[in-house]
């Protein structure tokens, strides 16, 4: 029940509608709202740099690991202690297999190895000097280390442990040769260590390099398609009149879905596969800002009056590959670009492609953050899908999955299954091939070389194409 207001008290009589005499009481002024206390702000707490001890089984690893720790406990591997002035994480990763072991036991180390890797702010590389095969097994873990990061200037040092035990100088010597910086330690007796924790607490406070994002591009993939399209001349193919073409068909609903490629044919017999000349020849041209494509693939509810305009658009040949889709080819004589100062370049295009696309084991997120960090690692890269044909005998049959992509591009999804990226040299081809199968869960990994790269994409010795592929 509400209160009623108390009336103020006055020194004389009033009658009803006079008005009042003698001096007006004052009202008391409204309390003011009592101030909320200030809300402190909380600053969040940097992450703790992790410190990761990494090497192969009988290293040192853990030894080294808590020498490092002193007295602070380990819980799940990891304990934190403070090495110089720096507050860190001591990671003892497990001991990874000298050689190849696909044990379940093997398999989840080498999972927290790759873990601990990626998160790591410092790697303590530990190699057994006294080992007579040390530098085998080292560089099989420098393939590990070096093959995890996103970026390449996250500090790793190396460490030969037991140097005293080695009884071969000349080997320690060419354990020197390769690498060159490594701190001699002994994670037993501690001679050493005090270098190693000077040097670790440095590069722990050390400011992280800071990898700018590569720009999305906007607009869904048949709108990246029809850029693509619009960007590319030849003697007879306009590519801005037929990009205008295609945009008002995708609007009335006469197309549901383009793609604009050069087809590479491949067929499977029973001594490998053939790869048809020229299929790949799109990579060579990619650093040019050109999209080498020859062939377009159209969606369609009217294939009639679709193949009818494609062929007045100057294609020499069309065909209506399907019920629901029309195919054309043009004669690329001549071909070059012609984009907008402002417009992502073809290579920019094929990236962002990379990066939306995802199935099973494929993450193109992922791969996308690699390159992109890592330009110099190789000269052109796209992501899409042979054509293949199956011959026995006299009998060729067509794979069902030719149009798989432009059929699913309506949905804003990337049917494709092959990567190929263009490198330098073997060196390099080696590090992608690496990066496919045991990061990106590539299911095979290939290099075409010398002729083959020649023939097949136009790339000249000593670079590479690695053709990766998932199921």
């Amino acid at each position: 029940m509400a209160t009623a207001k108390k009336r103020p008290k006055t020194t004389s009589k009033r009658t009803p509608g006079a008005k009042p005499r003698g001096k007006a009481i004052a009202k008391k002024p409204a309390k003011k709202p009592a101030k909320k206390p200030a809300k402190k702000t909380v600053k969040k707490a940097e992450p703790t740099p992790i410190v990761a001890i990494v090497g192969a089984k009988g290293a040192g690893v853990s030894t080294l690991a808590k020498r490092l720790a002193g007295d602070a406990k380990f819980t799940a591997n990891r304990a934190k202690c403070v090495l110089g002035d720096a507050k860190v994480v001591v990671w003892d990763v497990p001991g990874q297999a000298r050689d190849d072991d696909e044990s379940d036991a093997a398999m989840k180390r080498f999972e927290e190895l790759l873990d601990a890797l990626i998160e790591a702010a410092v790697v303590v590389h530990v190699i057994d000097a006294s080992d007579a095969d040390a530098e085998r097994v080292g560089c099989r873990m420098n393939r590990w280390i070096y093959g995890s990061w996103h970026d390449l200037e996250k500090p790793i040092v190396t460490v030969f442990n037991k140097r005293d035990l080695a009884a071969d100088a000349s080997a320690v010597r060419v354990l020197r040769e390769t690498w060159k910086d490594a701190l001699d330690v002994s994670a037993k007796t501690g001679d050493g260590v005090d270098t190693l924790v000077s040097l670790v607490a440095e590069r722990a406070l050390a400011e992280p390099p800071v990898f700018e994002d590569a720009p999305t591009i906007e607009g869904s993939l048949i709108d990246l398609q029809l850029a693509l399209i619009e960007r590319t001349r030849s003697k007879r193919f306009d590519g801005a009149a037929i990009a205008a073409t295609l945009r008002a068909w995708l609007e009335d609903e006469t197309a549901l879905s383009v793609q604009f490629l050069r087809e590479a044919n491949a067929t499977y017999t029973d001594e490998g596969l053939e790869r048809e000349d020229d299929g790949l020849l799109f990579l060579s041209a990619l650093r040019d800002d050109v999209w080498n494509a020859d062939t377009l693939h159209v969606v369609t509810r009217d294939p009639a009056r679709v193949a009818e305009a494609l062929a007045s658009m100057g294609a020499r040949e069309v065909e209506r590959a399907r019920d629901d889709v029309v195919t054309a080819r043009w004669d690329t004589e001549g071909l070059r670009s012609i984009a907008e100062r402002d417009a992502p370049s073809a290579q920019a295009i094929q990236l962002e492609i990379v990066r939306r696309a995802g199935y099973n084991a494929f993450r193109g997120d992922r791969v996308h953050a690699w390159l992109v960090a890592h330009p110099a690692a190789w000269r052109a890269v796209a992501f899409g899908r042979l054509r293949r044909r199956f011959r026995e005998g006299r009998r060729v049959t067509e794979s069902l999955t030719r149009f798989n992509t432009v059929l699913e591009l309506a949905d804003s999804g990337w049917n494709a299954d092959e990567l190929w990226v263009v490198v330098d040299d073997e060196a390099a081809a080696e590090r992608i091939r690496f990066m496919g199968e045991v990061h990106w869960f590539a299911d095979s990994a290939v290099t075409l070389t010398d002729d083959e790269a020649r023939r097949v994409a136009g790339v000249r010795a000593p670079a590479r194409v690695v053709e990766l592929w998932w199921d």
